[in-house]
């Protein structure tokens, strides 16, 4: 099926680039043809000036990550004028803490939490998304913590950024939990990666800062055997997923590649929006 959706990049794939030049990135970002972006971020710069910018690329600002601790929880109102101005229509939690996660301490007090931030959300217009990796996916009661997370918290106030990576990752099939999520899904994480041996994964995080230690000069080669790759190069089936997506209300695609092992960040956002636009043909 043709991908007739619009498509945006997660900015979180060019972070470096970002944080060294964050205007001269967008207008690289929208030269590529991506149509929209998610910001991980906004490197101090005012809103007024970011919607401005995206305004003057033509880029919409569909989504934002904003971390769950401090800024969802201790600055909730702030973020939510920062995104109100910028004109975001989504803000995504990119990860849960340690803590809330699936089998952690908080992660019952954390469906509550979620349902509150949602709800005040909601009341401001933004839609209120969680962005899910592969331990969402551990063994929960008499399901899983993915499934578990979204049968316990109301759809009105939150919903899936389903990253059919990690969905992958965890051994389970993305088209069948994009059919499942059908009309939760407004905005999916396209990922495409590599994984030699599934027994043996090795430290995957090692390539992104799902820890807070995010760093250029990581050498990426601790990851051997898992790499993260522009969509079309890995194992993930991107043309599949897209044809489920396209049948199941999925309203914008957005690329994230974490991290880039033998070509420039760039390079790889211009490879991925390359390969979604000859399946627009």
């Amino acid at each position: 099926m043709k991908l007739t959706k619009p498509i945006a990049l997660q900015l979180y794939s060019v972070r470096f680039d970002m944080a060294k030049d964050f205007y001269g990135t967008l207008k690289k970002v929208a030269d590529m043809g991506y149509d929209g972006v998610e910001f991980a971020g906004f490197y101090n710069e005012k809103a007024e000036d970011v919607k401005k910018a995206c305004e003057d690329l033509n880029l919409v600002p569909i989504s934002s990550h904003v971390v769950m601790t401090p800024l969802l929880i201790n600055d909730l109102d702030a973020q939510i004028e920062y995104h109100k101005i910028l004109g975001c229509k989504y803000i995504v939690m990119p990860y849960a803490d340690e803590n809330y996660r699936p089998g952690g301490p908080k992660f019952e007090e954390g469906l509550a939490l979620y349902e509150k931030i949602g709800k005040k959300l909601k009341e401001n217009d933004i839609n209120f998304l969680y962005h899910n990796h592969d331990f969402e996916f551990i063994k929960y009661k008499d399901t899983n913590g993915f499934d578990y997370l979204y049968s316990a918290v109301s759809p009105e106030y939150l919903n899936p950024q389903m990253d059919v990576c990690w969905v992958s990752v965890a051994g389970r099939d993305p088209v069948e939990y994009i059919k499942k999520y059908s009309g939760r899904l407004d905005v999916l994480h396209l990922k495409d990666y590599i994984l030699k041996d599934p027994e043996h994964k090795g430290n995957m995080y090692a390539l992104i800062d799902e820890n807070g230690q995010d760093d250029i000069n990581i050498d990426v080669s601790e990851s051997e055997n898992f790499d993260f790759r522009p969509l079309g190069q890995g194992q993930v089936g991107i043309n599949s997923i897209i044809d489920a997506a396209e049948q199941n209300g999925v309203k914008w695609y957005v690329v994230e590649q974490d991290r880039s092992s033998d070509m420039p960040d760039l390079e790889a956002a211009k490879k991925s929006i390359d390969y979604l636009r000859e399946l627009q043909k």
